[in-house]
């Protein structure tokens, strides 16, 4: 879950309180910290529970994980991952995005899919990914081997023997 603290602080937590998974984003923002509304629990923005209602003693680990996070270009950007290996310096400086006259243009893709067959088809679509492409040799530009067409007979005369070979050789390369 995000919420901007009264000191203006963005905090991103995981949405589960530790005593009883109720969600956070359900709970209420008091000042910088976010309290659980299922049974009053308050957490600071680093995750750690400093209140409880009713009881005095909190053990020392109870808390829920926070996640480093970095204010720029009008975005919210969130590292996912170990928060030791969190670098801001590594973050991309694109210059535009700064730019008072430069703006986004609004708009809207209408698709008669899934939405999430639409993200599926360009999240891995990154260099490091292109090997194991389903398309990897079209889109590197190296032509399907022909063995004097013979390759290019058996996948007209079988589409899905030849669909499962190249499948297979596609996860081998």
């Amino acid at each position: 879950m995000l919420y901007r603290g009264a000191s203006g602080k963005v905090v991103a937590l995981d949405d589960r309180c530790c005593h009883r998974a109720a969600p956070l984003s359900m709970g209420r923002i008091e000042g910088d910290d976010i309290r659980c509304m299922y049974h009053g629990m308050k957490f600071d923005p680093a995750g750690k529970c400093i209140q409880i209602p009713g009881q005095d003693m909190i053990p020392a680990k109870l808390g829920v994980r926070s996640y480093p996070v970095v204010e720029r270009y009008n975005l919210i950007l969130i590292w996912m991952g170990e928060a030791e290996k969190a670098d801001p310096n590594l973050i991309v400086d694109y210059p535009p995005l700064a730019d008072p006259k430069w703006r986004g243009l609004p708009g809207y893709m209408h698709y008669k899919a899934n939405w999430l067959l639409i993200v599926d088809n360009l999240s891995d679509f990154r260099p490091s990914r292109l090997r194991a492409h389903p398309h990897a040799r079209r889109l590197r530009g190296i032509r399907l081997q022909d063995q004097a067409g013979r390759d290019r007979e058996a996948r007209r005369r079988f589409p899905r023997r030849a669909l499962a070979h190249e499948r297979r050789a596609a996860a081998l390369s």
